[in-house]
């Protein structure tokens, strides 16, 4: 019987380097607290605590600042290491063990610490880890080089996923593999392999029978090599696999997004932490362009406007009201309402119009500025909006787009996984520059690699993007 232990088992050089980080990472942090106590005592002679009670709260921090990492997903076994995504995750996971330090500071007034140090240890941790982890990597790879800890892989068939197999091994450049070759499952498989000697197998012949994968496995499980297979009953590219078990059958669930678990509460978390400080600091603000409205043109301030969210539910997305009202059967409605500037709009490829006449002057200024969009702070604290997410798609335009583009309805259906944001990555990438159907399938691409890295990429390239003001239109 296969089970989810046997096809969700790690590496042991995996474990092991892996395992190296967290003391490797620990000191980094250590020293850069160390350098960064010395530095301010280099820069002022104001009082600062002394050094002895300050090492003893340095292990602390130092472990608060490694639950960060944790956070940040550094010590994923699908992390590829030296890379962006490292990068990143070191500038988040230094930022979640500054929240944690600052917020024990502000609880415990007997947690007396410098918040000069805590500042300067801030930039000194990730200069210290990158350095650290940088290293690390080259020790892995001589290790490697010299034939030390290589996983000697084998894989079984013949025929296009075998080749599919090899070529993706060789794509990935991993320096901790050694392929050994493809072989068929024959009388001569039991000898190969007893010569061969590998620690992983991998089955890539979907015409082989249930007995003999259960005899490949079996021989695996006797030798203690690590069994996997290329599962051919699905040609769906799912975001993410995982496997369970009831009552001992292995059940392999495919997922069309990456946000599970505790990501999804963390990602909540800090939507609600950021909505309520956002709406908090730009109040004054709000105020300010909500009588700049009312004294520019009649109407309501606020635009509810009806839209598709996560599973393909409605709800309202709010925003400052940046178009005329007209008049109607006698009364005032939004000019979203007419007809004929909404069919010149249907006409365009991102369906908008680069001079729209219904928007008010006070609209083309926010909407230039991206502050139209600060009411849906709402829609993510009531849980219906993410800050990172796919753009908020009115239901006609996802109708229209599947019936004239009908390759994209899998990215249609894909995008809707995940709640809509205020920001994502076809805004930071071109914004209205980009055709519907590119915005599509980088959103599409977003609910498929959703993490919490990707949206700190995501919201730091916002920034400069809403003060350039580019396609904002």
């Amino acid at each position: 019987m296969l089970t989810p232990w046997h096809l969700t088992f790690m590496r042991r050089s995996d474990i092991f380097f892996l395992l190296i980080l967290l003391p490797l990472d620990f000191m980094a942090v250590f020293l850069s607290l160390i350098v960064s106590y010395a530095f301010r005592n280099l820069l002022t002679e104001a009082y600062i605590q002394p050094f002895s009670i300050f090492l003893k709260l340095t292990i602390l921090i130092s472990s608060f600042w490694i639950l960060g990492f944790m956070a940040a997903g550094l010590y994923s076994f699908e992390l590829k290491r030296v890379s962006w995504e490292e990068f990143f995750g070191i500038i988040l996971g230094t930022g979640v063990g500054i929240t944690i330090t600052s917020a024990a500071i502000f609880i415990f007034k007997e947690f007396d610490f410098s918040r000069v140090v805590l500042l300067i240890a801030g930039f000194a941790s990730v200069i210290f880890v990158l350095i650290e982890r940088f290293l690390a990597k080259i020790f892995e790879n001589l290790i490697y080089k010299a034939g030390f800890a290589l996983d000697k892989v084998l894989i079984v068939g013949q025929g296009e996923e075998a080749d599919f197999v090899l070529r993706a091994f060789e794509k990935e450049g991993d320096l901790n593999y050694k392929i050994l070759g493809k072989f068929s499952f024959d009388d001569n498989f039991v000898k190969t392999f007893e010569e061969l000697e590998p620690n992983e197998v991998i089955v890539a012949d979907p015409k082989l029978s249930r007995g003999d994968l259960d005899a490949i496995f079996d021989l695996c499980e006797e030798r203690g090599a690590r069994f996997k297979f290329v599962p051919d009953v699905f040609h769906g590219s799912p975001a993410a696999i995982t496997s369970t078990a009831v009552d001992g059958l292995p059940l392999i669930e495919l997922k069309a997004t990456t946000l599970d678990g505790w990501t999804v509460v963390l990602k909540r978390l800090l939507d609600t932490l950021i909505a309520l400080i956002g709406l908090i600091i730009t109040s004054p603000l709000l105020l300010i362009i909500s009588l700049a409205i009312r004294l520019d043109s009649s109407g309501p301030v606020l635009f509810p406007h009806e839209r598709v969210g996560r599973n393909g539910k409605d709800f309202y997305l709010y925003k400052f009201r940046s178009m005329q009202m007209i008049e109607k059967n006698g009364k005032l409605v939004h000019a979203l309402e007419d007809k004929e500037v909404e069919r010149l709009k249907e006409l365009q490829p991102n369906y908008k119009l680069e001079y729209d006449p219904r928007v008010t002057r006070v609209g083309y200024l926010i909407r230039r500025a991206s502050i139209d969009e600060l009411p849906q702070l709402w829609n993510v604290l009531k849980g219906e909006m993410s800050i990172v997410g796919p753009r908020a798609y009115i239901e006609k335009e996802l109708a229209v787009q599947k019936e004239r583009f009908p390759e994209t309805r899998e990215e249609i259906r894909r995008l809707l996984t995940v709640k809509p944001g205020i920001t994502g990555l076809w805004q930071v990438s071109g914004r209205s520059n980009i055709d519907f159907s590119g915005r599509v399938v980088m959103d599409a691409y977003y609910a498929t690699h959703a993490n919490l890295l990707l949206d700190f990429r995501i919201m730091i390239k916002t920034i400069p993007v809403v003060l350039k003001g580019s396609g904002a239109m």
